[in-house]
């Protein structure tokens, strides 16, 4: 339909240049090892799109890489409550125009975080039903070489 085309239409505009923010606090992977699973997943997807790391406010980065649309993603009714507090604080700061639009998780992974795939991980529990095949073998080698 018309509306399917100009959803996907948005959506691949806007996945054109992936940016991944990676907080410090209690990370299990470097910007680097996301960055590559976002490209392997990605690449395993055929969608052609770039991921860059970036340090300091999303603004800033937004400005500078001249970005029109911010892909948000929405698990739980919190997720909400942070994101437009999240949301609310860039259009104050915002240095350039730009669209936030939120997606909801599909309803298999709302429940789904990474810290509870990293504790599957570590007690030796099976990926395959929370992350693509793609990244499973990356995260297993994480956490084997972070037990030794």
């Amino acid at each position: 339909t018309d509306e399917e085309r100009s959803k996907s239409g948005i959506i691949y505009i806007a996945l054109q240049e992936a940016a991944a923010i990676f907080p410090e606090k209690g990370a299990a992977f470097t910007a680097n090892h996301v960055k590559q699973m976002i490209e392997e997943v990605l690449k395993a997807e055929k969608i052609d799109a770039k991921v860059k790391v970036f340090d300091g406010l999303l603004v800033d980065f937004i400005k500078n890489e001249k970005i029109d649309i911010l892909l948000r993603g929405l698990r739980a009714v919190s997720d909400y409550e942070y994101e437009l507090q999240f949301t609310l604080t860039n259009e104050t700061l915002a240095k350039s125009e730009f669209e936030t639009i939120f997606l909801s998780a599909s309803r298999e992974y709302l429940y789904l975080s990474s810290s509870l795939v990293k504790e599957i991980a570590i007690n030796g529990g099976e990926l395959d039903k929370f992350v693509p095949e793609c990244i499973e073998g990356i995260i297993m080698r994480k956490i084997n070489e972070s037990k030794k």
